[in-house]
């Protein structure tokens, strides 16, 4: 992702990372995420949002995209005026249509088998402002982006 990709917001440094699709390499994406977002001035806990909506796009991409190296790909973008952060998760997985992604229904599962999973998109909406997914049978790219809040009076 270069620093203009992601919407109309403008970015000052992009950083890469590529990790190995391996269970628990999401903490460590997390970790320089949540790192980044404090740098350019994201509060404690919105640093916090974008480390679990971080952690929710890795674990994805390490389940259903691995790439023929077994990595995936992750940029950071930051920004200083205002403080904003883009991640960006990258893998070559199949595919997937977000429209189609229906939201899980957790009353349904209690008391099964069934996977208690399927949040993912879900809870990444909720804690960033703007998750832009892009898809295909070449692979998926997730971008996760939040901006911090402005208190009013402070703006």
């Amino acid at each position: 992702m270069s620093p203009n990709d992601a919407g109309e917001y403008t970015f000052d440094r992009v950083e890469h990372m590529s990790i190995p699709a391996e269970p628990n390499r999401e903490l460590e994406v997390a970790e320089r995420a949540f790192e980044l977002a404090r740098g350019v001035g994201l509060g404690a806990d919105e640093a916090d949002e974008v480390r679990l909506a971080v952690i929710e796009a890795v674990i994805n991409a390490i389940e259903h995209g691995r790439n023929e190296q077994g990595r995936v790909q992750v940029s950071f973008s930051t920004g200083s005026r205002p403080a904003r952060l883009a991640v960006t998760v990258g893998d070559s997985g199949r595919g997937f249509d977000p429209s189609r992604v229906a939201a899980p229904n957790i009353a349904e599962k209690i008391g099964t088998n069934q996977r208690k999973r399927g949040w993912g998109l879900k809870l990444m909406r909720s804690l960033m402002d703007e998750v832009i997914v892009d898809s295909s049978a070449k692979g998926t790219r997730v971008t996760l982006i939040k901006q911090a809040k402005v208190l009013p009076g402070l703006g």
